[in-house]
C-alpha cells in the first residue's frame, strides 16, 4: 500500500537523518517524522503516484526523493542560524515588553481549532464543577482564538546543534514548554492527538510530571492510519467505541485505549424512522478524496432523484465544504431534492427523515448508525480508504457500494433488507454518559 511506503519512508530516513539528538529532553525525530510526513503528502510526485492508475516501478525512489528534499531543507544550517538568532531577538523583546499570563490550573486542555474548543466545553465545566480549575491553550496556528494564554516562548537555544539542524521542531517546543511552566497542569487534554504540538504535550508529560490523555475527534479518512495516529506518547487515548479502539489499538500496543463514547453526539432521536436518501458530503481530502469525488457524488444524487421521483433526497452541505454553485441549478431543478445547508439544519434533523445515509467516508456515516439510520458508503474515488476496510466485515460488505451499482442496489430487495451495525460498537453510549466517563477518568 503507497500509505504504508510512505509512513515507513518517512520514518526511516528522519531516524537516519536525526539519530537520537534531543532538545529539551525531546527526541527530535518524534515530532519531526508528523510533519516531514504531511509535507510529503503534498508533494506534486508523490499526489501523482497516488492518483495513478498504474504502479510505477520507481515509487520507492520518487517517495525517498521528495523525503529527502524537505529534509534537506528543514537541516539548511545557515538559514535555521539566522531564524535561530531572529527567534532569540524576539524572544528578548517579549521577554521585556510583555509579562507572561501565569494561569496555574489542573487541567490543560490543548486545541488546535475552534471547534476542538466546544467539543470540550461540557468535560470542562463537570471539571470545574468537580473544583478542578481547567484552562485552555490554542496552538499559535489557532487564529480564531488567540485570546487563551498568549505566552512567550522558552529561551530558544539557537546556538546548539540540534536547535541548527530542526530549527522548525525546537520552536514548537520552545512554545509548549513555555506553556507548561506556566500553568503546572496535573493533567493535559489534547483533542484528535495526531498534529506535532499534541506530540509535544505527550513527550514532556514525564518531564512536567502530568498525564496526557487524547480525547478521538473523528476518524482516519485515508488508506491507512497516518502517521501521528501511531506511536501516540499518551497515558490514555479516549475513543467512541470497540470499532474505534481494535483499529487505533494495532499500532499503539503501549498505550491504555479505552472506549467511552462520543461526548458531543446528538442524542435526539426521531420516533419514526424515515424513508428518505440523505447524500452526505465532505471537504475533499487530497489525493484520496479529490473535488472530482464529491461532484461524482452529488450527480449521483442528482441521478436518483431522477429514478426515484417520489422518493425524498437530501443533500446536506459540509462545514469546511459548501456545495459547487455549478451543481446549484441540476439540485434546484429537481422538486424531489432538498438541501440542509450544515448551519441550518441540525445533524439529527437531517437523519431523522432519513432511510440510508449515502456517503463517501463521511464520518457522519457512523453517527447514522447511532440514530438508526444505514450507512452506505460509495466507492467514487480511486484510492481504497481504511473505512472501506472496516466497515467490509459487516453485512458481507453490503454497506460498501460502487458508484453505478447504487441505483440498482437501492431497488433490489437487498436494500430493504440490510441490517443495523450494533451502534454501541461505534458509540458505546450516550453524550451524557460519555461526558461523565470521561471526566470520571480525569479525576482519578
Amino acid at each position: 500500500m503507497l500509505l504504508e511506503k510512505v509512513i515507513d519512508s518517512v520514518e526511516h530516513r528522519v531516524c537516519n537523518a536525526y539519530g537520537k539528538s534531543t532538545y529539551k529532553e525531546i527526541c527530535i525525530a518524534d515530532v519531526t517524522r508528523i510533519f516531514v510526513f504531511w509535507i510529503a503528502l503534498k508533494q506534486g510526485q508523490i499526489k501523482s503516484l497516488f492518483l495513478s492508475e498504474d504502479q510505477d516501478k520507481n515509487e520507492d525512489k520518487i517517495i525517498a526523493k521528495n523525503i529527502d528534499k524537505t529534509l534537506f531543507k528543514l537541516r539548511f544550517i545557515p538559514l535555521n542560524a539566522i531564524l535561530g538568532f531572529w527567534d532569540f531577538l524576539k524572544w528578548i523583546a517579549k521577554k521585556v515588553t510583555q509579562t507572561t499570563n501565569v494561569e496555574q490550573a489542573d487541567v490543560l486542555i490543548c486545541v488546535n481549532h475552534q471547534k476542538h474548543k466546544s467539543y470540550t466545553n461540557d468535560i470542562a465545566k463537570q471539571l470545574e464543577a468537580n473544583g478542578k480549575k481547567v484552562v485552555y491553550f490554542h496552538w499559535p496556528m489557532a487564529k480564531e482564538a488567540k485570546q487563551d494564554l498568549p505566552l512567550t516562548t522558552s529561551m530558544p537555544k539557537f546556538w546548539t546543534k540540534t536547535y541548527l539542524r530542526a530549527r522548525l521542531c525546537c520552536s514548537f517546543i520552545d512554545y509548549v514548554q513555555a506553556t507548561l511552566i506556566a500553568v503546572k497542569p496535573k493533567k493535559v487534554i489534547v483533542v484528535e492527538g495526531d498534529s506535532y504540538e499534541h506530540h509535544i504535550f505527550g513527550l514532556l508529560k514525564d518531564t512536567f510530571g502530568y498525564q496526557c490523555v487524547c480525547l478521538q475527534w473523528g476518524y482516519e479518512p485515508r488508506s491507512a492510519l497516518r502517521i501521528g495516529y501511531r506511536k501516540m506518547p499518551y497515558n490514555a487515548l479516549l475513543v467512541w467505541g470497540d470499532f474505534f479502539r481494535n483499529t487505533f489499538q494495532e499500532f499503539n500496543k503501549d498505550v491504555l485505549i479505552k472506549s467511552v463514547g462520543h461526548p458531543k453526539l446528538d442524542t435526539t432521536k426521531s420516533g419514526t424512522k424515515g424513508d428518505a436518501l440523505l447524500f452526505a458530503l465532505q471537504r475533499p481530502m487530497e489525493p484520496y478524496v479529490t473535488e472530482e469525488d464529491i461532484d461524482d457524488l452529488i450527480k449521483l444524487a442528482i441521478n436518483t432523484a431522477e429514478c426515484f421521483p417520489h422518493k425524498r433526497i437530501i443533500v446536506r452541505s459540509h462545514p469546511n465544504y459548501e456545495i459547487p454553485i455549478r451543481h446549484f441549478d441540476a439540485l434546484n431543478d429537481k422538486t424531489n431534492i432538498t438541501i440542509h445547508r450544515y448551519n441550518e439544519c441540525a445533524i439529527n434533523q437531517s437523519l431523522s427523515n432519513a432511510e440510508f445515509c449515502i456517503s463517501i467516508s463521511s464520518t457522519l456515516g457512523f453517527e447514522a448508525i447511532y440514530h438508526g439510520v444505514n450507512p452506505l458508503f460509495i466507492k467514487c474515488n480511486r484510492i481504497p480508504l481504511l473505512l472501506q476496510k472496516d466497515m467490509s466485515r459487516f453485512n458481507d460488505g453490503k454497506h460498501l457500494i460502487e458508484k453505478h451499482a447504487l441505483i440498482e442496489f437501492l431497488e433490489s430487495k437487498e436494500s430493504s433488507g440490510l441490517r443495523l451495525p450494533d451502534s454501541t460498537l461505534f458509540f458505546k453510549q450516550s453524550k451524557e454518559a460519555a461526558t461523565s466517563e470521561i471526566v470520571q477518568y480525569l479525576l482519578n
